[in-house]
């Protein structure tokens, strides 16, 4: 049977990139290249803990169309200094294209549909894949993907969650944070959610709930954690939750991946992205990084690059 390796690419990159190393590293030249050093070095990392047969690094190609008609100031973030930010993403998207074009040659599968969100994809991809699926990412709203033969890894928090350790290591069940999380909404996504209704006051009634098996995280188990709150003595915090239905109704279709509308074609085109054969091709890559004088990785490159040599 196969194993996937399945990586949040752009959340990783951008997590490399704010970074304190990644603004350090750079050609005599003075081209940067702290994101995609830093990125290689988590996905080698990744492939030889993991052992995989296919390693699948997965970009955002879009904002979902579906998300932003639901809710049109969705990832509308003010920019405090947009001189700042439009150098940040010169950057991010330079390491896009320096990324994409190493990892090609190493074996690595680059994986987008127009379109669509990162997330979106890796939920598809762990739900049409024949195999084992590992997540990658450090965003912990992929426990929501969780379920039989799909885990998550956390690089930066060296959390690996199962569906069976969840609760252990992050506090809840995957339904128990899909209420929390269409309850306090999402920042980073700007995302309001139920305002008064904070985590203390989430965690104190998922306390008093029992008799619901919420191991996974769907409408279906949400409904029933909302049943349950009606029967419940709450105060005026908790009451709140349920004078703003309209909102966790509307958060559900915000962060409930498997929303997301697929074409025949999408679908058809994201499973042959998967199939592709890739060759790896070691004179490309050792060229291009000692161009971006990637001393340590020349230095032993050998043990360096044996794990991807048997990816497929």
């Amino acid at each position: 049977m196969d194993k996937y390796l399945i990586l949040d690419g752009n959340y990783l990159l951008h997590r490399v990139l704010h970074a304190a190393f990644s603004k350090e590293l750079s050609t005599d030249g003075g081209d940067i290249t702290g994101g995609c050093f830093g990125a290689l070095r988590i996905v080698r990392n990744a492939v030889m803990q993991f052992k995989p047969t296919k390693c699948l690094y997965v970009w955002d190609k879009g904002i979902s169309k579906r998300r932003r008609i639901l809710y049109p100031d969705y990832k509308h973030k003010r920019v405090v200094d947009e001189k700042e930010h439009n150098e940040y993403m010169r950057i991010f998207y330079s390491q896009v294209r320096l990324l994409e074009e190493l990892l090609g040659y190493i074996n690595v599968h680059s994986i987008s549909v127009g379109g669509k969100e990162g997330d979106d994809v890796c939920y598809q991809l762990s739900r049409i894949l024949d195999g084992e699926s590992i997540v990658v990412s450090d965003d912990r709203d992929y426990i929501l993907m969780l379920k039989e033969g799909t885990d998550i890894f956390r690089p930066m928090a060296n959390e690996y969650v199962t569906l069976a350790n969840c609760k252990k290591v992050t506090g809840y069940t995957p339904g128990e944070y899909l209420f929390r999380k269409v309850i306090e909404g999402d920042s980073s996504d700007n995302i309001k959610g139920v305002r008064g209704a904070g985590k203390k006051t989430i965690d104190g009634i998922l306390e008093q709930v029992t008799g619901i098996d919420t191991g996974s995280a769907n409408r279906e188990v949400l409904s029933c954690i909302l049943d349950k709150l009606k029967e419940l003595e709450l105060d005026r915090r908790g009451k709140l939750i349920l004078e703003n239905l309209h909102i966790v109704e509307r958060n559900l279709w915000m962060v409930d991946c498997s929303f997301e509308e697929w074409s025949t074609g999408e679908l058809i085109g994201l499973g042959a992205q998967v199939q592709e054969k890739l060759e790896y091709n070691e004179k490309m890559f050792i060229k291009r990084i000692t161009e971006l004088q990637f001393k340590s990785m020349l230095k032993g490159y050998s043990l360096w690059s044996l794990p991807f040599k048997r990816l497929k």
